[in-house]
């Protein structure tokens, strides 16, 4: 609903904490606005192109543009994309089609991924979506053709339609047991074709999952899956060892970092063992 585009006049916007919508072009075409301000923490909508032709979203010097705890749009060129920490929501074609960066990290605060919010960016290789991802919504990584690493976190419930379709190097997915719904052509197929119809990658993709609605949907789909291994880089209690008499505690760190440590613990034990001899002889 295109309520504000084409005033080319304005240039401040104030949107109330009650408004929880901004849909598509609400502000298209308003050249002049530089400014918008958000009373509010979250949209439930925020249309990719609610701000399309404004100065705001085209001239801002600002990498990350926000409302609230959703991110509008990145309009950076670093080859790493670090989300900054409070972002919940990667908005609609929030990076749609840049093709500047090569890894993506999102920071645990960002529990939803909207639709097409990463769509046809042909350089990301690695992408880390953080542990409290919930939502990956329809096409969000589509057309992602080098994308090859994708780490997910344990909350994740929904994968939309599309959602990594043409991503023809993708070859390993571990998706969580709290996986509930996974939709069509998310995983193993290229773009849709003009018609509308569906061609299967032929890649070596293998989905490692436990989730049945996962597992249905590669068996129904063709794909080879696999149970999901343990967890692999679960660290043992570290051990606890309290010298007598001295007061300290050391603890011993896994792999090699434990070597120093047990060394300053036998010296030590070496100085009271002296310091008792000599009470002693004393």
């Amino acid at each position: 609903m295109e309520v504000f585009a084409e005033r080319e006049t304005l240039k401040t916007v104030h949107i109330p904490a009650s408004v929880t919508r901004i849909q598509a072009g609400a502000f298209r075409g308003c050249k002049a606005l530089e400014t918008v301000d958000f009373a509010g923490e979250t949209l439930d909508e925020l249309a990719a192109d609610a701000f399309a032709d404004t100065s705001w979203r085209t001239g801002s010097k600002e990498d990350f543009l926000t409302l609230g705890d959703v991110l509008y749009a990145y309009r950076g060129t670093d080859t790493t994309v670090q989300v900054p920490a409070g972002i919940r929501v990667i908005g609609a074609g929030a990076f749609a089609e840049n093709n500047a960066f090569t890894t993506l990290k999102l920071t645990d605060s960002v529990e939803e991924i909207r639709d097409a919010a990463c769509r046809g960016c042909t350089s990301l290789q690695v992408a880390t979506l953080g542990e409290n991802i919930r939502t990956i919504g329809d096409a969000a990584f589509a057309g992602c053709t080098t994308l090859k690493y994708l780490r997910m976190g344990h909350q994740l419930a929904h994968i939309g339609q599309d959602a990594f379709a043409g991503c023809p190097v993708l070859e390993e997915v571990y998706l969580p047991d709290t996986l509930a719904e996974i939709r069509t052509h998310a995983l193993g197929y290229a773009l849709p074709a003009e018609d509308g119809t569906y061609e299967k990658l032929r890649n070596s993709l293998t989905v490692y999952a436990n989730a049945p609605a996962a597992r249905d949907y590669a068996q129904e789909n063709g794909i080879a899956c696999e149970k999901l291994p343990e967890e692999e880089n679960t660290e043992p209690a570290p051990e606890v060892t309290t010298l007598a008499g001295s007061g300290m505690t050391l603890g011993r760190p896994t792999g090699t970092a434990w070597i120093p440590a047990l060394i300053l613990g036998g010296i030590l034990l070496l100085a009271g063992i002296i310091a008792v001899f000599v009470r002693r002889k004393k």
